[in-house]
């Protein structure tokens, strides 16, 4: 039988590049997906710049648009309800966003959750957490200090190539930091390899490493 997985997004579907990570873990697979923004007019989208928790996303265009993570919430659980109907055996989201309260599923995996409960069975809660952008960095710290961690946020340089995003995230590292959290789902597998590779303490993404958890349950 052909396993069928949910993808849940924030934009609208299809986003291959955020569900193609899943067909590499699953090529067998049958991926399911459901976008927040299929369940509304993104011609009237409201702007969430100034918003508590401002989210980014893509459109099926190439538009990119900023939201409110609440403005989000039943639009996700929208589509969340249309994955769950078609008899998947897992969910999973594909955003960095902290909705683990307000979006409800069976079988779902959060990758924010699944990452704080990975880094708590393993000890690490002195995180440095890499913030995609700075209007995130309250927020951000806010959930994981919420989880009981002790958080270092800040939003790296984007304009830089890889050689100088490690020696950036080297720099701000102490003795005290347990692991680098990069706050993103989607950031490219490539780029990921590389910053593992050259980064001075365990890091971590969070897609990628809720991919591989429920990799390891279903897998």
């Amino acid at each position: 039988m052909i396993t069928r997985i949910g993808a849940l997004t924030i934009s609208q579907s299809p986003r291959y590049d955020l569900i193609d990570p899943l067909y590499n873990a699953f090529p067998d697979a049958e991926i399911i997906e459901s976008g927040a923004l299929d369940f509304a007019d993104v011609s009237s989208l409201p702007d969430g710049s100034d918003a508590y928790y401002p989210l980014t996303t893509t459109l099926t265009n190439g538009d990119i648009v900023t939201l409110d993570r609440d403005f989000l919430i039943p639009l996700l659980q929208q589509a969340c309800d249309a994955i769950q109907e078609q008899d998947v055996e897992a969910t999973i989201l594909l955003c960095a966003g902290d909705f683990w309260m307000d979006v409800i599923g069976e079988n779902f995996f959060i990758p924010t959750t699944v990452a704080q409960n990975v880094l708590q069975a393993m000890n690490m809660l002195n995180v440095f957490v890499v913030s995609p952008i700075i209007s995130q960095n309250e927020p951000i710290k806010d959930k994981w200090e919420f989880e009981k961690f002790r958080p270092t946020v800040m939003t790296m340089p984007t304009d830089t190539d890889t050689s100088a995003r490690i020696d950036w995230i080297n720099q701000h590292l102490t003795d005290e930091i347990d692991c680098v959290v990069l706050d993103y789902v989607g950031y490219p597998v490539e780029e990921i390899l590389k910053l593992q590779q050259g980064v001075n303490k365990p890091l971590f993404e969070l897609g990628q490493l809720a991919i591989a958890t429920l990799y390891s349950i279903i897998g």
